[in-house]
């Protein structure tokens, strides 16, 4: 469904010189090339300059997100790896941290790199020298001592990187590291200007699917296609049982000087139930006294599958004594 949506647009930007490329990351158990074809076979019908493909992968997890950050181009110059950049370590067993930074890694092209929880893998410490030797200073610890524990960043600092270069983000569970996380990014980080508060998006953190593909939309700098510097959207985790206290708390401090405007949620009311909506809107009033959030639903349900639904929840800024 999405290669006939999107083949027209994808046809029309490939061309001799630079055809289109679809990039597939994981290996063949993960993604089977069967399904690779036949996508292409989609996006390439009458095409005469068909796109074609390339695999990233590894023998696991931690390798694949290694061989990605090493990515090259022809000429052998790193594509992902840069001084410049931050580099991001998280918990290779769980996926709520790194989902959280996925906002941020995108926009920036920064690498993410897995571990075990107690001992830096051999292949997040292979991408750590080799960017100790790029001149690289800006090392994240995504989630607590659970999470990663102080023995891998203790293997950082025996791979050779100072422990000044070394920092972590966390908080009392997922929910919490997803709002540190995003007080850093607007705070802390490198690209801090890039990130504004007027629209958040809001996914399930019990799951990963839709936060995993929100990741993009949330961190590219367009609202309403703006394409304007400073757009990229605030993302927060929730329980389908309801906001947990620090996200609710977040939203209401941003809420003082800079109130949400736009409120979008992936996922079914499965995984993001209208009540957690009305959650949001009461947090973002709470500390304002001169503006009200109102939410709604344009299109309840768009079916991408049977089991897959995207909502998109219209907010409207009311200014006005409360």
């Amino acid at each position: 469904e999405w290669a006939l949506t999107k083949r027209d647009q994808i046809q029309s930007n490939s061309t001799l010189s630079a055809p289109f490329k679809l990039h597939v990351v994981g290996g063949t158990a993960a993604v089977p090339d069967a399904g690779i074809d036949a996508l292409l076979a989609v996006m390439n019908a009458g095409d005469l300059t068909p796109a074609t493909s390339t695999r990233t992968s590894g023998a696991n997890r931690a390798e694949t997100a290694k061989n990605v950050a090493m990515l090259t181009n022809t000429a052998g110059a790193n594509i992902v790896l840069a001084a410049a950049k931050e580099v991001f370590v998280a918990n290779q067993a769980g996926f709520a941290d790194a989902m959280s930074i996925a906002p941020y890694a995108f926009l920036t092209g920064s690498p993410v790199l897995l571990t075990d929880g107690t001992t830096l893998s051999t292949e997040a410490s292979d991408v750590l020298k080799a960017y100790k030797k790029l001149g690289g200073t800006k090392v994240v610890v995504l989630g607590g001592t659970g999470a990663v524990a102080d023995s891998v960043v203790e293997g950082m600092v025996n791979a050779g990187l100072p422990m000044s270069s070394i920092s972590r983000i966390q908080g009392a569970d997922r929910y919490a590291t997803s709002v540190a996380i995003n007080k850093w990014i607007v705070g802390s980080s490198t690209n801090a200007a890039d990130f504004d508060g007027t629209s958040v998006v809001l996914v399930n953190g019990e799951n990963f699917a839709d936060g995993l593909a929100a990741g993009p939309y949330a961190g590219i700098e367009s609202e309403a296609g703006s394409n304007s510097a400073g757009s990229s959207r605030a993302f927060y985790l929730t329980a389908a049982s309801g906001l947990y206290s620090s996200v609710t708390a977040a939203i209401a401090k941003t809420s003082k000087t800079k109130l949400p405007t736009n409120l979008y949620t992936v996922g079914g009311v499965n995984a993001v139930p209208a009540s957690v909506v009305a959650e949001v809107t009461t947090a973002s009033a709470g500390l304002n006294t001169t503006s009200t959030l109102t939410c709604t639903e344009t299109v309840s349900y768009t079916h991408l599958r049977a089991h897959e639904t995207l909502r998109y929840l219209g907010c409207r800024l009311v200014r006005g004594k409360k």
